[in-house]
């Protein structure tokens, strides 16, 4: 299965450890001055930044003013992050490369720190420039043609579906009678049809009315364990929702908050195989590197999770109830999961009107072929961004 987000060229150890935060470069690189910096920071934008004599290559100040990307650098890891709502560049001192919205992409000479400034190779700035203005289309921008099965398309998705509650947890109900866990299920098992159709590959949290664990804690921890085990590209949560104020109708889908991403790395470092996909080899990296390899994929992951809650809340705005938005939420499968993940609360069961049409097996439908449509459409735009970056 194709991961969401490759590092493709990381083939080797040397090439693993050159990811290790605040790893000197050798003397013989801080000495060497790139030749023809002149040359090589003009792109199609312009010049991207031209470096005075002497001067190690080009500042990555240069491309954070160029591209819009906000410049941080993390004194305690030696990094530099240069992030945006699009795309994101990573670089260490030392590093032989860098990670370009979640892409490894190794650089002839090392990224290196002169004077508090980060520098990176003029020889690498084409690559980096490429990368950078793919990640910078908008998401309106146009899309190839999708193929068909059968005409050598990517390695298909792996979604796992997850349908809140079950068993002895049923969740929420309605006035008349409708269970959140009964209307989880159904509405999962149809999404998973119309996912398969599309030759996604679909799994499923639970297949029937059971709960995976006794204390709702273990239960909602296993959920995630399941995904990540499972080597999920994407993860979706579907809900139920419900109010004392009656009055509110509608749906709204969450994503993870960006502030628990370092227990997510540590505990993503410590428990999960950074898969062979996105290594480029099935060699596994050092533990020392695995934090580096999951904070640069967290990125994405943020990034992208909350890309699909907009194309699932943008095909969910057709149907006929409330569009409540998207927001951050710190829900424990959206915490754990690793990888983009969002949570979707399709209809406010607690409401009347909400309720009588949650019973109806035509509305379900209706849900369903929404949710399908907004993981669809996001995997077009993956896919299509992903082929230009080939």
């Amino acid at each position: 299965m194709q991961q969401l987000i490759r590092l493709p060229v990381m083939a080797t150890l040397a090439g693993l450890l050159a990811l290790l935060p605040g790893r000197p470069a050798a003397a013989g690189d801080r000495d060497r001055t790139p030749p023809a910096v002149a040359a090589a920071a003009r792109a199609p934008g312009g010049v991207v930044g031209e470096a005075g004599p002497g001067a190690p290559g080009i500042p990555l100040r240069t491309l954070a003013d160029k591209y819009h990307l906000n410049y941080e650098e993390e004194a305690l890891s030696g990094r530099v992050r240069l992030t945006s709502g699009g795309p994101s560049l990573i670089a260490a001192n030392g590093m032989s490369g860098v990670l370009v919205s979640g892409r490894y992409l190794a650089l002839t000479e090392r990224v290196r720190v002169r004077d508090g400034e980060y520098y990176v190779p003029a020889s690498g700035l084409p690559a980096i420039e490429a990368a950078l203005a793919t990640a910078s289309r908008p998401a309106d921008a146009p899309i190839r043609h999708r193929p068909e099965l059968g005409e050598g398309r990517d390695p298909l998705l792996r979604v796992v579906l997850d349908p809140g509650h079950g068993g002895g947890d049923p969740g929420t109900h309605g006035q008349r009678g409708q269970v959140e866990k009964e209307i989880n299920l159904d509405v999962s098992r149809r999404v998973r049809a119309l996912l398969v159709a599309e030759g996604i590959t679909v799994l499923m949290t639970r297949e029937s009315d059971r709960a995976l664990a006794a204390q709702q804690r273990d239960n909602l921890r296993l959920r995630a364990e399941f995904a990540n085990a499972q080597g999920a590209e994407l993860y979706v949560s579907i809900h139920t929702n419900a109010n004392r104020q009656r009055s509110l109708r509608g749906f709204e889908i969450y994503y993870p908050r960006d502030e628990y991403r370092r227990e997510r790395v540590a505990d993503a470092a410590k428990t999960t195989s950074i898969p062979p996909a996105v290594l480029g080899t099935t060699s596994a990296p050092p533990d020392a590197v695995k934090p580096v390899l999951w904070d640069a994929l967290y990125d994405e992951y943020y990034r992208e999770s909350r890309e699909l809650a907009d194309d699932v809340r943008a095909a969910m705005k057709r149907l006929p109830t409330n569009d409540r938005g998207t927001r951050a939420a710190g829900f424990y499968v959206l915490r754990w999961s690793h990888c983009p993940a969002i949570l979707v609360e399709m209809e406010y069961v607690s409401n009347a009107t909400g309720e009588a049409a949650l019973a109806r097996s035509e509305y379900r439908q209706e849900i369903a072929r929404a949710i399908a449509a907004g993981i669809l459409g996001f995997k077009r735009k993956f896919d299509a961004r992903d082929r230009n970056n080939e």
